[in-house]
């Protein structure tokens, strides 16, 4: 599917609404056959939305070198949606939604670009950890993130601060510091806190 954007505030829509991308061509390995998408030509806004159901979105930068992304819907780690976007929304249905930037697959590393996320109904689990300070909304029900300290959370019950390491730092051991300021505006530094082992 080509799509053009024709301005910083065109974009381009994926709602599953009504339903799934479904059926595809072949089994797949989580047992739902989605159809696979390629969005070309597209740079603006790509907002995706979850269906009435329980949802797994989660995107990956599908190349290190050029702006490509990917989009899985399900667990069976295949590229569902292929594209190209200035930034992407994700946004739950009604169910108990999974949505992640940190990617799914061997083949590439969380998404780097900026993301959106909106859980909705649902008790859901955000994912938000990529580096870019992001807008993250739970919704009516009971929500958990794992965040970026930049993002800005609403309607999430539940935060825990997380990291993310480039799949190159596989097995090494990295010195950590910790910086901490008090409400007095005093900061201390900590250079050799610690170790961290990147798995």
């Amino acid at each position: 599917m080509f799509a053009a954007a024709k301005g910083a505030s065109d974009g381009v829509v994926l709602d599953q609404s009504r339903g799934a991308f479904a059926p595809g061509a072949s089994p797949e390995a989580d047992g739902n056959s989605e159809l696979e998408l390629v969005l070309s030509g597209q740079a603006g806004h790509l907002s995706v939305f979850g269906t009435p159901a329980d949802d797994v979105i989660r995107v990956r930068s599908a190349d290190r070198l050029i702006p490509i992304g990917a989009i899985d819907f399900g667990t069976d780690t295949d590229d569902d949606v292929t594209f190209t976007a200035s930034d992407v929304a994700l946004v739950g249905g009604d169910g108990a939604d999974t949505l992640s930037g940190q990617g799914y697959s061997l083949l590439g590393d969380g998404a780097r670009l900026p993301l959106a996320f909106s859980g909705n109904a649902g008790n859901d689990t955000l994912d938000t950890v990529d580096g870019n300070p992001e807008l993250v909304s739970g919704g009516p029900d009971v929500d958990s993130a794992v965040r970026d300290g930049g993002d800005i959370l609403s309607g999430v019950e539940s935060a825990t601060l997380g990291s993310t390491f480039p799949g190159s730092l596989a097995g090494a051991s990295l010195r950590v510091a910790v910086e901490a300021t008090d409400l007095h505006g005093h900061t201390q530094i900590e250079r050799d806190a610690g170790r961290i082992r990147v798995t």
